[in-house]
C-alpha cells in the first residue's frame, strides 16, 4: 500500500475518532480544498510519518497555526470549517513548515504519576534512582511539575495503596534524564492535545505555565535516540518507555535498545506504559504499565504491575478483569 492511501484511509479512521475533537477536525479537513494537496506535501516529504500519525500530525499543525494566528482570541466560537479556512488563507507558510519540521508529542501528565507510582512498588528508595524518560514528549508536565494534581483515582484498596505510597512526597528520584526528537515547546505541546478549540489557549497557558516549574533535578537533551545514545554521567538505574515502542519499525527498534543498553545499569529495568495487544480507548483498562528487563538486546515480555482506564491515565486498579 503506497503511504498516500495509507494516509486516505487513516483519515477515514479518524473522521470517527471516539475523540470529538479529532473527529470535527477530520471532518471538516476532509471538506477542505487542500486534503489532497496535503497527504501529496507529507508523502512526499515526510515519508517517516507512518499512517496511524499523519492525521494528528496534521491536526496538531493547525493547531499550531491557530494559536499563532489567533493569538488570544477568543476560540469559543469558531467552528473547525471555518478555523481551516483561516489558516489556509493567512497562515499557510507556519502549517507546512509545521507539517514538514515537527512530531506528533502526546504526553499525558498522569503517565508521569502512573510511572512514579510504578517505580515506589518495585524500589524501597525511589529517590535514589536516577531515571531516564526515554521519548519524553513535553516533559515539564510530568516529572519536573505537581505529581499530586495529575495522580489516577484508584478503584480497589491495593491501587488505592499504591497510589497512597507517593502522595505528598515530592519529587520522586534522585535524578531525571528526558530524551526527545524535539525541544519542548508549550504551543506545539498544547496544540498536540485533544481538546475542544475554546481550550486550546488555557492549554497552552497552563504547558507555558509549567514550563517555568522544572525541577532542578531534570536535564532534558534533545536527541534521537536511534541514532546514538544520551550522554550520561552515571547508569540509569529505571528507563521509562511510554507510548514509544509501537512507533518504531524492527530495524529502529533494534537500534533503539541498543543506545538504551549502553546506558542502563547491569541491574537496571525498563517500565513501559502502553496499551496491551488488541487493546485502545475504545477498550478501557488496556492500558497497563509494566516492568521489563533487556536480555540479549531485545526487550523481555514483562510483568503488568497494573491497569490504566486510557492513556490518560485518570483511573488506576490492580486487577486484570479482560
Amino acid at each position: 500500500m503506497s503511504l498516500e492511501r495509507g494516509y486516505e484511509q487513516q483519515l477515514s479512521i479518524n473522521s470517527n475518532h471516539i475523540d470529538s475533537s479529532v473527529n470535527e477536525f477530520t471532518t471538516a479537513f476532509l471538506d477542505s480544498s487542500v486534503d489532497q494537496e496535503i497527504i501529496t506535501l507529507v508523502s512526499t516529504n515526510r515519508r517517516d510519518i507512518p499512517p496511524i500519525h499523519f492525521g494528528l500530525l496534521i491536526y496538531a499543525s493547525y493547531q499550531f497555526a491557530l494559536l499563532d494566528t489567533q493569538n488570544q482570541s477568543d476560540l469559543s466560537d469558531i467552528s473547525w470549517h471555518e478555523a481551516i479556512s483561516h489558516i489556509n488563507k493567512h497562515n499557510l507558510d507556519l502549517l507546512e513548515e509545521s507539517i514538514l519540521e515537527k512530531h506528533v508529542s502526546i504526553t499525558s501528565p498522569g503517565r508521569y504519576s502512573a510511572l512514579a507510582i510504578a517505580t515506589k512498588s518495585l524500589f524501597d528508595n525511589p529517590q535514589d534512582l536516577v531515571v531516564l524518560d526515554a521519548g519524553c514528549g513535553y516533559y515539564p508536565m510530568g516529572i519536573g511539575h505537581s505529581l499530586e494534581e495529575y495522580l489516577p483515582y484508584a478503584l480497589d484498596q491495593e491501587s488505592n495503596n499504591l497510589v497512597e505510597s507517593i502522595n505528598g512526597n515530592g519529587f520522586p528520584y534522585k535524578k531525571a534524564l528526558a530524551v526527545d526528537i524535539q525541544k519542548p515547546e508549550p504551543a506545539w505541546a498544547a496544540a498536540c492535545t485533544w481538546q475542544p478549540l475554546d481550550q486550546l489557549h488555557d492549554t497552552f497557558s497552563k504547558f507555558s505555565e509549567a514550563k517555568n516549574n522544572v525541577s532542578s533535578s531534570v536535564e532534558f537533551q534533545q536527541l534521537d535516540l536511534i541514532e546514538k545514545p544520551p550522554n550520561v554521567s552515571e547508569n540509569v538505574d529505571v528507563v521509562f518507555l511510554a507510548n514509544v515502542l509501537y512507533q518504531l519499525s524492527d530495524q529502529q527498534k533494534e537500534k533503539f535498545l541498543s543506545n538504551i543498553n549502553k546506558v542502563i545499569a547491569e541491574d537496571g529495568i525498563i517500565l513501559t506504559a502502553d496499551y496491551l495487544p488488541g487493546g485502545s480507548r475504545k477498550r478501557e483498562f488496556t492500558y497497563a504499565v509494566q516492568s521489563k528487563v533487556l536480555v540479549n538486546g531485545d526487550i523481555s515480555p514483562g510483568q503488568n504491575l497494573f491497569y490504566l482506564d486510557t492513556a490518560s491515565c485518570s483511573q488506576i486498579r490492580t486487577a486484570d478483569q479482560h
